[in-house]
């Protein structure tokens, strides 16, 4: 096991609350012109080409990253209706479970449970999981808790949440928040995430939408290994 500085977490748990809020845009925001005009802007392009130069990352984030700029760059003279309606087409394929001829079973970790009779327990435990750490889903968000999304949502307010105690210098529940951002991993993320990625993968028709789920694949692949790797015993 690897015991790093506090430092060092502080910088793994911000990497990874931000990393969380990227790929969720794809998740919670629909690619209307708002959207568009986001994607398209200096910052989003500067954030994936520092990602495409990373050597240190997972290469599935590294590919994702490279296939989305191509995708903005190829696509740069389409008006930003057009732009809009390419990206809407390719996300509901992909994410909303129209039918299964025209894409994968939707990002809810139920519909990925192998055993239906399961699916009401689940999803009771992880409403309890996000009650016990504070968290309520947002009002304006149409998804249960099991959506992708809002699972990536709650890690992603956990490792905030950590990089701030770690910046105080609270130790203890800093570490006890890595240990709850570990097992919802290991023990729903990890379980159902690579799964839906394969099918997906199928189906996508943009390499927009291609390396965002290489990313996605990318990023839970990564945590695992990190969270495996690392103690909560960090030194000062």
């Amino acid at each position: 096991m690897i015991t790093p500085s506090i430092d060092d977490l502080n910088l793994l748990a911000e990497a990874r609350a931000s990393f969380c809020a990227f790929i969720n845009l794809h998740f919670l925001i629909l690619p209307d012109i708002k959207f568009v005009k986001n994607v398209r802007g200096m910052e989003y392009a500067a954030f994936l080409g520092k990602l495409d130069q990373d050597i240190n990352i997972h290469p599935d984030i590294v590919q994702g990253a490279r296939l989305m700029k191509s995708f903005l760059d190829q696509n740069g003279k389409l008006d930003e209706e057009q732009f809009s309606k390419a990206l809407g087409v390719d996300r509901t394929r992909l994410y909303r479970g129209v039918s299964p001829t025209y894409g994968p079973p939707p990002p809810y970790e139920a519909v990925w449970t192998i055993d239906p009779d399961k699916h009401s327990a689940l999803l009771q435990q992880i409403a309890t999981i996000y009650h016990q750490d504070g968290l309520t889903q947002a009002q304006d968000l149409p998804e249960r808790g099991d959506y992708i999304g809002i699972e990536l949502d709650y890690i992603e307010n956990l490792a905030r949440k950590e990089a701030k105690l770690l910046k105080s210098n609270k130790f203890k529940p800093a570490n006890a928040l890595f240990e709850r951002q570990r097992s919802f991993l290991e023990e729903h993320l990890m379980k159902w995430v690579p799964r839906f990625v394969e099918s997906a993968l199928g189906f996508v028709k943009t390499d927009f939408y291609h390396g965002h789920l290489l990313m996605l694949q990318g990023f839970i692949l990564e945590q695992v290994e990190i969270f495996s790797t690392i103690s909560t015993s960090p030194k000062k």
